[in-house]
């Protein structure tokens, strides 16, 4: 048996719970759901009126994927302001051998 036979997490997600096998530790499974469900709960209590729970759970998605997007963004920025600060720390050094030379 593989260790994704063996990992099955019981979590639950906007009061349904779920049988979730995964490769992943089961605190991180569990900390997931709970995001995905404290999502969800945000999204439903942002609303003026109730929702189906495909809605919410299409809304909470979207919210998700935006903060994933925003991050990944935010991280292409640190990537590239580190790309930009390293190529001139190298230009620096190249410099100064030269003179040293």
């Amino acid at each position: 048996m593989s260790q994704l036979d063996n990992n099955i997490v019981e979590v639950t997600i906007f009061g349904k719970k779920y049988k979730i096998r995964a490769q992943a530790d089961s605190d991180y499974i569990v900390n997931v759901a709970k995001y995905v469900d404290e999502k969800m709960q945000q999204v439903e209590q942002s609303l003026d009126k109730k929702q189906s729970e495909i809605r919410i759970a299409i809304l909470a998605a979207m919210n998700i994927t935006d903060e994933l997007f925003n991050c990944q963004s935010a991280n292409k920025d640190t990537i590239n302001t580190i790309k930009d600060k390293t190529d001139t720390l190298i230009k620096s050094i190249d410099e100064n051998i030269e003179e040293i030379e």
